[in-house]
């Protein structure tokens, strides 16, 4: 059996259930070739060289990853292969003229005062809002992340700033705040979120964080860079 990344089969499967989801997008085989290209190139790679290893890495990805497992990782990295496959496809379609010809993407620009330097970027924030009283998840949360004070820009669309808890989220909210660019190397931010609902105490999360600078924008989901902000309790006015 000839040497081969058991995370293309994966990908490709994962691409065609999220396409079945995704009404809004025409499939086709080119798209699929390019989303699944656009997610391979985010991801490591995980190589096998039989068939033994692969009956291992898929027993082991499906029963603890999508069959209700309780190991963390794979559920995070299922995750994170499905957010990159939604990205991936929103950023192909986005570079396709009507006519299916290439369109150059539109790089985002971010305003700093210090433009020239290392590229700071922020974890993945994600926490938890419960009732005090009866320790069940709060549904109509207004969660907003603000950064050294100010409200913090999302680096992609799907991750809205203020977020508002749900049924479908279970109480948990999450940010992927935009990165920043400064010419010092280390950087230390002031992270602060506010909760609110009508009727309870608003309640504010507030902690430092420690920043190494990068040379680039990273643009993925790194499940090694996702900072928990536990369980928030509200209290009932």
């Amino acid at each position: 059996m000839k040497v081969k990344n058991y995370q293309e089969d994966l990908v490709m499967r994962t691409i065609n259930l999220v396409l079945e989801d995704r009404s809004d997008v025409p499939k086709n085989e080119s798209l699929v070739r390019d989303v699944a290209a656009y997610t391979l190139n985010r991801m490591p790679p995980k190589y096998i060289m039989s068939e033994r290893g692969f009956t291992r890495l898929a027993s082991e990805f499906w029963t603890n990853g999508s069959n209700g497992g309780d190991s963390t990782e794979h559920l995070l990295d299922l995750v994170e292969m499905v957010l990159l496959i939604h990205r991936g496809i929103d950023v192909v379609t986005s570079r396709r003229k009507p006519d299916g010809a290439a369109e150059a993407e539109t790089e985002t620009g971010i305003e700093s005062d210090e433009p020239i330097g290392y590229w700071h970027n922020f974890p993945h924030f994600i926490g938890k809002v419960v009732d005090q009283a009866t320790r069940k998840p709060v549904f109509g949360v207004r969660a907003t992340l603000y950064i050294n004070g100010e409200k913090a820009h999302s680096a992609d669309d799907g991750w809205p700033n203020p977020y508002f808890t749900n049924k479908g989220s279970k109480g948990f909210y999450s940010f992927w705040p935009q990165p920043r660019r400064y010419k010092a190397e280390q950087k230390n931010f002031t992270i602060m979120v506010t909760l609110e609902l009508p009727g309870h105490k608003t309640a504010t999360q507030e902690m430092t964080l420690a920043t190494q600078g990068d040379f680039q924008w990273n643009d993925y989901i790194d499940t090694n860079s996702i900072y928990s902000l536990g369980t928030c309790y509200l209290e009932s006015e």
